[in-house]
């Protein structure tokens, strides 16, 4: 019901100037560059048994002081194994969520706690950062005027559902 309110009553009022989609690409530099990071992996498929108590086995070694290398490839169930679980670069929306979050709290050098996501269980290490080139603003101003409309759409339910309950009327009988 939420999404139809705001479909047919606010999103439908909404209008997003060239200057708006110019403005907000110039404040969020950041959400439109292609960042890619180095990462190592340890893998556990959930397809074998008790992978979760491996994956925190590898963890627990890894946090012993163990080599990343050492532990990818004799726990890690990845091709890259045998290389040290070593991805080369990935950009960081090729990942997926789970990953990509995971990823945000760390800093180079340093691994991630165990991951669980639909493949398996994953313990990232990012080996290095490398700042992506910036997204030229034709091919992402679709993607602005949709998040524009998405933020206005919300704060503007915001303002009809406040005040719709300030001018309701609600007695409770228990």
């Amino acid at each position: 019901m939420r999404s139809r309110v705001i479909s047919r009553a606010i999103s439908a009022e909404i209008l997003v100037t060239e200057d708006n989609l110019r403005d907000y690409y110039n404040k969020h530099l950041d959400e439109f560059r292609e960042d890619e990071y180095r990462l190592q992996q340890i893998f556990i498929s959930n397809k074998k048994k008790d992978a979760n108590k491996i994956a925190l086995k590898a963890y627990s070694l890894l946090q012993e002081g163990k080599a990343f290398e050492d532990v990818a490839r004799e726990f890690s169930d990845d091709p890259t194994a045998p290389l040290g679980g070593d991805l080369g670069y990935v950009k960081k929306d090729d990942l997926i969520p789970e990953l990509k979050e995971g990823l945000s709290v760390i800093m180079p050098g340093t691994y991630t706690h165990v991951i669980r996501t639909p493949y398996g269980f994953h313990i990232l290490k990012l080996v290095q950062e490398k700042k992506g080139d910036l997204i030229p603003y034709e091919q992402v101003k679709a993607r602005i005027h949709e998040r524009i409309v998405q933020i206005e759409s919300e704060k503007r339910y915001k303002e009809f559902i406040e005040k719709l309950r300030k001018s309701s009327y609600i007695e409770v009988k228990i």
